[in-house]
């Protein structure tokens, strides 16, 4: 009985310390919409980290690392960051199949006479070694130096922009969160363009000459796994730059379209989740840059939006499959820049070879035709309904492996591309198989993805000759949804004439 008195006494001294606290300490303001946030316990435990940080204490290492003078560094919760700079990662297999894939898109980049380097950006551990707690030694062998060495080896055009911050001074990282300032992505950003300028002989101009200055500001996103990320505890480094207006939308890669298009002062592009094109009529250079990028892309965007004319921005995960190849073809851009950071490049979209066996290419409306071989198609279970017209067909498809077999030996011609047309309630990646021998069986090798969005999907897919014709297999997104096709043709190409094969 004593035992459930003091429980019960607890809990009525926290059921009313929280609450007390949270409104005189921490959000200050009582609504309904923050009913819950009286009882948040985030405000004690930031209260409790920000103590224990000060005297270079924490609770867990693998969130983020309590430096010295304030810096928080990443944890090993993230690609594993610690013991990549510890030295107890070799990426030896991620190496020996990356490398290998970039150099064979160089090649390619290269053949359409655009140039292409690859930069690797700085982790925070090895531009601030100093400020690591004791018990953290980073060593100098780590895997981007095996990368870089097998890179130069078989003349891939790589940076490595470590080397460049050891003799600058000024902070170039915030000293709370993951990611270089606006000053440490100006110098990744002046080491890019000369890298590129001297790989391929050119003479690009560049934004030279900037001074900055520092601010406080609230931590970063290392201070908010802490949870005290509202307390002014960092440095924003502001530069001189004079910005432009430029023309901003978001890129849609389904049928290359811009939208949300606004004319706006000159910020950042951050492409984790989102796309974007940029134009600038009065950028330094008239010539448009496809940049691929994670988040270390994100500070200095703001340096290629005033230095290029155009720009294209992805994030290059965000190309599956033949897409990056796909997009290169269809926006013919003059330069090509993959940014990436050290602890999570090893291994990424860009590894992945491309299928030259079947490219998305560009939908052509006047051939729209429902082909009356879908009525003959063999659908497997988790395709609920299909109803096939002249003019349309409809799927109902449920979660799963929703996919279908199509026979085209009836076709009267032998096709080179498919037309497609389809309306689609979910978002996810279509996967069309095919197979290079009628005898073998279907396999992720031999097949490649085109994404789909909520809404009109336009496209056409490119057959080379070496695929067997005679029998494909089309899977649906995997999550299941409604799938309406107004257009399912197959038609051959003679020079720049296209004909409709005939069933």
């Amino acid at each position: 009985m004593k035992r459930f008195i003091c429980l019960l006494f607890s809990l009525l001294c926290v059921s009313v310390l929280l609450p007390f606290i949270n409104l005189f300490f921490g959000t200050g303001v009582f609504n309904k919409g923050n009913l819950k946030e009286l009882y948040s316990l985030d405000y004690v435990i930031g209260e409790f980290n920000y103590y224990i940080n000060s005297i270079g204490l924490n609770i867990d290492n693998n969130i983020a690392i309590v430096g010295k003078d304030g810096f928080l560094f990443l944890g090993n919760n993230y690609d594993r960051v610690t013991d990549l700079h510890r030295g107890f990662l070799s990426k030896t297999e991620e190496i020996n199949k990356t490398v290998p894939e970039l150099v064979k898109k160089q090649i390619f980049f290269d053949s359409l006479s655009i140039p292409n380097i690859f930069v690797i950006a700085p982790d925070k551990y090895t531009i601030y070694k100093d400020k690591l707690p004791p018990w953290l030694t980073v060593k100098d062998k780590r895997p981007v130096a095996i990368f870089m060495e097998e890179a130069k080896s078989r003349g891939l055009h790589a940076l490595q922009l470590e080397d460049y911050f050891q003799i600058n001074t000024l902070l170039s990282f915030y000293k709370t969160d993951t990611h270089w300032n606006s000053y440490g992505s100006y110098i990744g950003y002046l080491a890019a363009i000369d890298y590129l300028n001297k790989s391929y002989d050119l003479n690009l101009k560049k934004i030279e000459g900037l001074s900055f200055s520092f601010s406080s500001r609230s931590g970063g996103d290392l201070a908010n796994f802490m949870k005290y990320a509202s307390r002014e505890i960092d440095l924003e480094a502001i530069s001189d730059l004079n910005l432009s207006n430029i023309k901003k939308c978001h890129y849609d890669l389904n049928g290359y379209q811009l939208n949300d298009c606004k004319i706006e002062k000159n910020s950042i592009s951050h492409t984790n989740t989102e796309s974007f094109y940029t134009k600038n009529e009065n950028a330094l250079n008239d010539y448009k840059l496809l940049y691929l990028k994670d988040s270390f892309g994100t500070e200095n965007s703001i340096f290629y939006q005033e230095t290029f004319k155009e720009t294209i921005q992805f994030h290059y995960n965000n190309l599956v499959s033949n897409e990056l190849l796909q997009l290169v073809l269809e926006e013919q851009p003059d330069f090509i820049i993959f940014q990436v950071v050290e602890r999570g490049f090893y291994t990424a979209g860009y590894s992945i070879p491309w299928n030259n066996n079947v490219i998305r290419g560009i939908y052509l409306p006047e051939l729209a035709h429902i082909s009356p071989l879908l009525k003959s198609a063999k659908f497997n279970d988790f395709i609920k309904e299909n109803v096939i017209n002249d003019h349309s067909a409809s799927f109902l498809v449920e979660s799963g492996d929703p996919f279908f077999t199509l026979n085209l030996s009836k076709l009267e011609c032998s096709f080179e591309k498919i037309n497609i047309n389809m309306h689609s309630s979910v978002s996810g990646d279509m996967q069309i198989f095919y197979k290079i021998e009628s005898t073998q069986p279907y396999s992720e090798e031999n097949s490649t993805k085109i994404r789909v969005i909520p809404g009109e999907n336009e496209f056409s897919l490119n057959f080379s000759p070496v695929v067997d014709k005679r029998e494909l297999r089309f899977d649906f997104p995997s999550d299941g949804g409604r799938f309406e096709i107004k257009d399912f043709s197959f038609y051959s190409q003679i020079g720049k004439r296209q004909t409709r094969c005939l069933e």
